[in-house]
């Protein structure tokens, strides 16, 4: 509810105060159009984070003493 007001009520102020019109009117729309790059780097990032740690994990459990890397 709050995410469609604030859609609303950014794009009736762009359009009246800013002259805008069509796309261009929503409310900081060049980052909604590189939201979705966002949330695949940041997926990307998690699983290769989640996978680091799964590889450690397992070195400390098999006990193996491999789990640290070299500084």
């Amino acid at each position: 509810m709050l995410f469609s007001l604030y859609l609303l009520i950014g794009t009736v102020y762009n359009i009246k105060n800013n002259n805008l019109s069509g796309k261009e009117a929503i409310p900081n729309i060049e980052f909604w159009r590189s939201f979705p790059l966002y949330v695949q780097e940041g997926m990307a990032f998690s699983l290769a984070e989640f996978n680091k740690f799964t590889i450690w994990a397992r070195g400390k459990i098999s006990g193996n003493n491999n789990a640290y890397n070299d500084i």
